[in-house]
This record gives C-alpha cells, structure tokens and sequence, in this order.
C-alpha cells in the first residue's frame, strides 16, 4: 500500500489507503453508508515523503557546500578522465554479445549450454555505477574510458 509517490499534486489516496484496509471493507461488508459511519477514513496520514528530502539535501550541499567541511578549497576541481590508448579503427573483436544478437535468445541459450568453455559476464561498469564506487566516479568519466576498456577486454 506505500508503493505510491505523487508530489505537488492533490491527490486522494491516503483516504483510499484508509478504506481498502479497513476491516469491514476487507470483510465485503461495507454499503452506501460506509464512509458516512466511518469518519475515521478522513483522517489522513501524510507520508514521510524522504525522496524529496534526500533530493534537497543533496542539491543544498552541491549548491552551497557541505557546513561539516571547516576549510573547502574553491580552487579544488575533479580531475579527467584518463582515457587509455587504443586503436580506434582496429578491429574489434566480436564477443558473445554479438553471438547472442546474431543467434537470438533461444539459439544463444542452446549453443552456450553446448559449450566447455567457462563464459563470464564483466559486470564492472555496472558494480561500479551501483556502488560506493559511484560515489567517486562519474557517469560521464565512466562513458569516457568504456570504449578503450572494450577494446583492451577484447585483447585479453
């Protein structure tokens, strides 16, 4: 029943919350009068709404800085990105990705159930964009090195 998030518009399912739990409605006993002899059902409870919380906080703190830091340097920048060397225009050596789009699900399935070889998922981009990593590394740094880290994957 908390699964919805509505902000800035009036809305009225806290009282529709308060009527599908009520007991005599859960039990198919209510009638034309239920809500009349139920004004317990008017008495909303205001969500928590920590999602809008946490999304102002943050953009305080990147706006105006964090006030638990005593001596922020203004001058302190991220550094970029280091993109590692690679030959763009060499051959990029087709993976089981490009086995999967060629065969389709079902072929792909078969063939890698058929197959000795020990195949792995490289998850480290995705480990990296869910995790604390996150919290060190941008997107847009991440987007930067992901095609040389492709071409050196491949030459491994």
């Amino acid at each position: 029943m908390s699964e919805f998030r509505i902000r800035g518009v009036k809305n009225n399912i806290p009282f529709l919350q308060n009527v599908i739990s009520h007991p005599e409605f859960r039990a198919g006993l209510q009638g034309g009068s239920f809500i009349e002899k139920h004004p317990e059902l008017l008495q909303l409870k205001l969500s928590r709404n920590r999602g809008t919380r946490i999304l102002n906080f943050t953009a305080d703190l990147i706006v105006n800085g964090n006030p638990e830091v005593k001596n922020p340097d203004p001058n302190r920048r991220f550094r970029n990105a280091k993109v590692p060397d690679f030959d763009k225009h060499a051959a990029h050596t087709p993976g089981t990705k490009n086995l999967l789009t060629e065969l389709g699900p079902e072929k792909f399935s078969q063939w890698l159930a058929k197959e000795k070889k020990i195949y792995y998922t490289d998850t480290t981009f995705k480990d990296a964009h869910q995790s604390l990593l996150a919290t060190r590394m941008r997107t847009i740094d991440m987007l930067k090195v992901a095609e040389s880290y492709s071409y050196k994957r491949s030459e491994a």
